[in-house]
């Protein structure tokens, strides 16, 4: 199913090349950096650090590819190398508020699906969607992204359980 869905979005960002190159004269690809922190729930608080390479499909709508990489820190706050976990996958996003020349700001709206590729201990899939933040300055080529939303979390081993929580997250966007 991963297979899948990740095959279908790199032939469609490839299929829409032509027509992104017709609409602008800059690049369709981003590159983004971000740090995140969940809401604690369940004994849970997930901290994370994300890498999204993207494609901007048409001035509103993209497509991108996660790694991210965090921890499940428990109540009593102990970090081990077992409460790690890396997950990879992929999304979409549209741009609800587009950026104009009175107003540089862009949001949008991301969803996106991601499992885990590394951990025994806290294998999840992970669904996550929000809004996200970002100002569109020409002059600039490492802008800030800011986000916030939902996430839930389906731990695969017994004992676990799901979490459901809110999230923001911080970065960079190249």
């Amino acid at each position: 199913m991963r297979k899948t869905i990740l095959f279908a979005l790199m032939c469609l960002a490839t299929l829409s090349t032509k027509a992104q190159e017709k609409e602008s004269a800059t690049t369709p690809f981003f590159v983004e950096a971000t740090q995140g922190a969940g809401t604690p729930c369940k004994k849970l608080h997930p901290i994370d650090a994300n890498f999204n390479v993207g494609f901007q499909i048409t001035k509103r709508f993209s497509v991108q590819t996660t790694l991210g990489t965090g921890y499940i820190i428990p109540k009593d706050g102990g970090v081990k190398d077992y409460n790690k976990f890396m997950n990879l996958g992929g999304g979409i996003g549209y741009v609800i508020h587009p950026a104009n020349s009175k107003n540089k700001d862009e949001f949008a709206i991301r969803a996106s699906y991601t499992a885990s590729i590394t951990s025994k201990d806290y294998s999840n899939n992970a669904f996550s969607a929000g809004l996200y933040w970002y100002p569109r300055h020409n002059t600039r080529s490492i802008e800030p992204i800011v986000g916030a939303g939902y996430n839930f979390m389906n731990f695969r081993k017994k004992g676990i359980p799901n979490y459901n929580g809110a999230f923001f997250s911080f970065g960079i966007r190249f």
